[in-house]
């Protein structure tokens, strides 16, 4: 997996962005298996609240998985990897909620999250609020958003009542109507998602969408296919093009490019019973 990622603050501000990209790695009894986890997180509350939401949320699921994986591979312990992710998200949820609510400082704070959860040939996907997961299919260059906006205009979007031209462009765009950190519960948005050598995903904070069309990604990561570039390259040529637009907002990128499925040479016993485990629905 060759993986980028890239945070930078709009114009005149703090950035309020949070993001991880970690690759979890078992060894045992000479048995293999590699799991990545990449998050973007987006902080809304003003300065110190939105950086705390974020972060929160960030270390909270990082922290959840790394010890639902530990259990794992200790007890053999059967879950569900979007169980687990929802979990997370609700966990980091409540500790945002109560935090804002003894706090007048930072009353009103919260966060968006998408999350990929990468295991062998299949991402899941977490996500709640307007940043986005696309993955990018290397056979026909093709685009696909994986995630829908939690906004007024994603709601209109998804209802059929206006066209994808028409959301991007409606004065309620990034008006949230689900977030982390505003009410004691949060539904979480979970998907499964099948991938194939070669592929990228690409997750990022509604900086970057405000200001880059589906179209101009898309030819960004073609190029980043065509002339076998780095993904790091990639994440400062979006981060690059966003300043030339004068950027207001926070722009947090990453892009990951599977180079090969990491495990699928892999077929040991241990390494299966792993994959079960992690895969029960």
């Amino acid at each position: 997996m060759k993986v980028g990622r890239v945070s930078g603050a709009g114009k005149g501000k703090t950035n309020e962005d949070c993001s991880v990209a970690v690759e979890f790695a078992f060894n045992k009894n000479e048995d293999l298996l590699v799991f990545n986890l990449y998050i973007v997180a987006d902080g809304m509350g003003g300065h110190q609240a939105g950086d705390l939401a974020s972060q929160m949320v960030v270390s909270t699921t990082t922290g959840v998985v790394l010890e639902t994986l530990l259990r794992l591979d200790q007890e053999k312990q059967v879950l569900s990897i979007e169980k687990v992710l929802k979990g997370a998200i609700q966990q980091a949820n409540a500790s945002i909620y109560e935090k804002s609510s003894r706090s007048p400082a930072l009353k009103g704070m919260g966060t968006t999250i998408t999350t990929a959860f990468i295991v062998n040939n299949y991402a899941y996907i977490a996500h709640v609020g307007h940043s986005r997961a696309y993955l990018f299919h290397n056979e026909d260059d093709r685009l696909e958003l994986l995630t829908k906006d939690h906004t007024i205009a994603g709601k209109l979007l998804s209802a059929n009542k206006i066209s994808p031209q028409e959301a991007a462009s409606h004065p309620k765009a990034n008006v949230l109507t689900r977030a982390l950190g505003v009410a004691e519960e949060v539904e979480v948005d979970t998907m499964k998602v099948v991938f194939e050598p070669g592929d990228m995903f690409l997750l990022c904070t509604d900086g970057l969408t405000k200001l880059v069309s589906d179209d101009e990604l898309t030819k960004i990561l073609k190029a980043t296919k065509e002339y076998q570039t780095h993904p790091q390259k990639t994440c400062f040529a979006f981060d690059s093009l966003t300043r030339r637009l004068k950027r207001q907002d926070d722009v947090t990128v990453i892009v990951c490019q599977v180079d090969k499925i990491a495990s699928s040479a892999i077929s040991t016993s241990t390494h299966q019973d792993l994959l079960n485990a992690l895969e029960e629905d």
